[in-house]
């Protein structure tokens, strides 16, 4: 289903100084999860309809995100640090 979707990404936090030249990078690793994600789960499966809170590790960091399949939509919702 992923195949020749158009996903877009949307900060809807502060990154921090340190990532903010990595913006694409992340942006790119998540399309590439959420892709993943669409053509492993079902479009008709309640993991779309339920609240998500689904997270990557990135660089040190903690970044929490939310894949909207139907608008083929990421929005990066918290970003942390992990700690050491």
């Amino acid at each position: 289903m992923a195949s020749g979707m158009r996903w877009s990404v949307r900060f809807e936090c502060t990154l921090p100084a340190a990532l903010l030249r990595l913006r694409n990078q992340i942006a790119e690793r998540l399309i590439e999860v959420a892709q993943a994600l669409a053509d492993l789960i079902h479009p008709q499966s309640p993991f779309w309809t339920h609240e998500q809170g689904l997270e990557m590790h990135f660089e040190g960091y903690r970044i929490g995100y939310r894949v909207d399949l139907p608008q083929a939509r990421i929005a990066v919702t918290d970003v942390r640090r992990k700690p050491p």
